[in-house]
């Protein structure tokens, strides 16, 4: 389907209805999931959406699972780091740690997607697996994997030492945090 099929396929009221309650079942308010029907409609006139879907609406409501399901990724961290940092220097140190070995990698994957990057941090840093990344990304495993293992390379190349402690990092079953 082309674009301006999957927006009509959008704007039809109907349509829109189905979506906004399958999201305010995701999300149980309504504030989000008039969010992420309208979060939805940018996403398709961004043309980020293949045009192979055959049915749109199914595929509408697994782009909107995936965008809740990282919000709600993306709010967990953040409640898990707000904790630490407030509790003292200590967690202050490992927390300012983290936020330049972030920034170190960052700078080192100047140009990959941002999405990709915050993909590989949540891989090698906060413990997540290629699975669960895939899913939120909408990509196999596999596709995953080989994008991880080219980002590790343009690392390794540029950067020796970062890509051994990353490596260590994610061997010894650690965060830094």
């Amino acid at each position: 389907m082309q674009i301006e099929d999957l927006l009509t396929v959008y704007l039809n009221d109907a349509n829109r209805s189905r979506l906004y309650r399958y999201a305010l079942m995701l999300t149980g308010d309504h504030e989000t999931a008039s969010d992420l029907v309208a979060d939805l409609a940018l996403t398709i006139y961004s043309g980020k959406i293949p045009e192979n879907v055959r049915e749109p609406i199914a595929y509408f409501k697994t782009c909107m699972r995936h965008a809740y399901c990282n919000s709600v990724r993306r709010d967990r961290r953040f409640r898990e780091l707000a904790p630490q940092l407030a509790e003292g220097d200590a967690n202050r140190d490992t927390a300012q740690e983290d936020r330049e070995t972030r920034a170190l990698l960052r700078e080192l994957l100047e140009g990959e997607p941002p999405e990709w990057i915050e993909a590989f941090e949540a891989f090698y840093l906060d413990g997540y697996s290629q699975k669960e990344i895939a899913s939120g990304l909408g990509v196999s495993v596999n596709t995953v994997a080989q994008r991880f293992k080219r980002m590790r390379m343009r690392i390794r190349k540029d950067q020796t030492k970062l890509h051994q402690t990353l490596l260590m990092v994610f061997l010894l079953g650690r965060t830094l945090l």
